[in-house]
């Protein structure tokens, strides 16, 4: 039977939305205890907030401002995405003043500081790499917040993670040049030395989809604003499952998008934020693909016939408007050529036998 993709229906996780916001502590004014031989850090109320409870003195007293507590910092896209920022909803419509980021980061700033799409984000929240610190010495602080997060992996999203992604993401992208490209894109990871997971012929399927007419980028080499403004541009945007898709909710409402996987079933977490922009998302998987452990990855995996799986993404990225009814036809005459190579199959095998005699 040939190569074809089938629409992926199984998801791993939960997908609850929730409207209302998470929880969120006020707390002023608070000492503030960090993080000791692998304890949390944490903020703790005394009869005087000024006097350090171990007797050591008088705290030193923070700068004035709200101070937010985030846990930890980290440099990956997604995990930032869904650890860090989601953490950071009440910065949404929020008042003028001093805000505040306390982490106690696994590893130095150099680490996480390093990507770039970490600034920019931020910049979307009229904060900067400078609003992010760290105590080694308990502290004073005058206001502080700790927030539930506005999404949990593989669990849940609140609707003001929606917010908190268009809020930052909006001024990269207008009215004006939504879908104004209708040549579509895919995200390659072909260059990337580094990840979660790696499709290994994908240069096949690259060389196969730059034939069919679709351009290929490389979101290690754009900017975030490139990124968001990417989605809000381009009619269709292809790629195999990972991060990169989690740009969507920053960008403009409702993208289309169309993704290949190396499972069977769907991680949660891609419902859950095409749900928080009512994106269009299709999701595929290509019966006949191998897994199996991958240097430099968590799991590398294999396509059959790359040319064919192209050829059948760029379609349906042809029919993008009316693709669920594609793919019940394209899955009604797979059937029915099961059906008839079944009954040929048969009609043989009953001809064979009628004309085997025994002795």
């Amino acid at each position: 039977m040939a190569t074809r993709i089938q629409r992926i229906n199984a998801i791993w996780g939960e997908t609850e939305r929730i409207a209302a916001n998470p929880s969120l502590r006020m707390l002023a004014p608070m000492t503030y205890r960090p993080a000791v031989g692998g304890s949390p850090h944490r903020v703790v109320a005394v009869d005087d907030p000024a006097v350090d409870e171990d007797g050591g003195g008088t705290l030193p007293a923070a700068s004035d401002g709200l101070y937010i507590l985030i846990d930890g910092m980290t440099g990956h896209y997604g995990h930032f995405i869904v650890d860090v920022l989601s953490r950071l909803w009440p910065l949404v419509g929020r008042e003028p003043g001093p805000v505040w980021l306390v982490c106690q980061p696994e590893h130095g700033r150099s680490y996480w500081e390093r990507p770039p799409f970490l600034a920019e984000m931020l910049d979307g929240l009229d904060l900067t790499l400078d609003a992010v610190v760290s105590f080694s010495d308990p502290v004073m602080l005058p206001r502080v917040a700790i927030p539930e997060p506005s999404f949990r992996s593989l669990q849940s999203a609140h609707a003001v993670f929606g917010d908190l992604c268009r809020t930052i993401g909006r001024r990269h992208w207008t009215e004006a040049e939504v879908d104004t490209v209708t040549r579509p894109a895919y995200l390659s990871k072909s260059r990337l030395p580094t990840g979660v997971q790696r499709l290994v012929n994908e240069s096949n399927l690259v060389a196969a989809l730059e034939r069919q007419g679709v351009d290929i980028l490389y979101p290690e080499t754009m900017s975030f604003a490139e990124q968001v403004k990417l989605f809000a541009q381009r009619r269709v945007v292809m790629g195999l499952t990972g991060s990169a898709f989690h740009t969507a909710p920053f960008s403009a409402p409702a993208r289309r998008t169309i993704a290949l996987s190396g499972m069977l079933h769907l991680h949660a977490n891609y419902i859950l934020f095409d749900a928080i922009n009512r994106n269009h998302a299709h999701y595929y998987f290509t019966p006949g693909t191998t897994t199996f452990a991958e240097n430099g990855f968590g799991v590398g995996w294999k396509i059959p016939d790359p040319g064919r799986v192209a050829e059948q993404m760029a379609r349906r990225a042809e029919n993008i408007d009316w693709i669920e009814r594609y793919d019940v036809e394209v899955e009604a005459e797979a059937e029915r050529r099961g059906q008839s190579l079944t009954g040929r199959l048969r009609r043989l095998r009953r001809s064979l036998l009628a004309r085997w005699k025994p002795g």
